[in-house]
């Protein structure tokens, strides 16, 4: 089975460290992806999607990237199934970014 993912798109805003109870790094970032068509108004529409970022990489963006910044992943679909409070089971869908590459050529550190 093959399970990768290619996205280039827009950091929304700068994602927030966490640390694990096992003490590893870790920050869930937003993508803004622009559809590669318009609608029926003639405007661009963008899809957002959730990006979990681990170690090393969340560190990079989070000390490089800025609000807008166009980064590139590759990583791979990861779902997670819980259960709200009143027995509603929830399935979440996320990309690992197992690479990501800043794209822009401004970024925090390079003015």
């Amino acid at each position: 089975m093959l399970n990768q993912v290619m996205l280039i798109g827009r950091l929304v805003d700068i994602p927030v460290m966490k640390t694990t109870k096992g003490g590893v790094k870790v920050a869930n970032a937003t993508l803004e992806i622009e559809q590669g068509f318009k609608n029926g108004l003639g405007a661009y529409e963008s899809d957002y999607v959730t990006v979990s970022l681990w170690r090393g990489i969340a560190e990079m963006i989070i000390e490089t990237a800025l609000p807008g910044s166009m980064i590139a992943i590759k990583g791979r679909l990861h779902s997670r199934t819980f259960e709200c409070s009143d027995s509603k089971v929830i399935t979440s869908i996320e990309v690992i970014a197992e690479h990501v590459s800043l794209l822009d050529k401004y970024f925090r550190g390079n003015k």
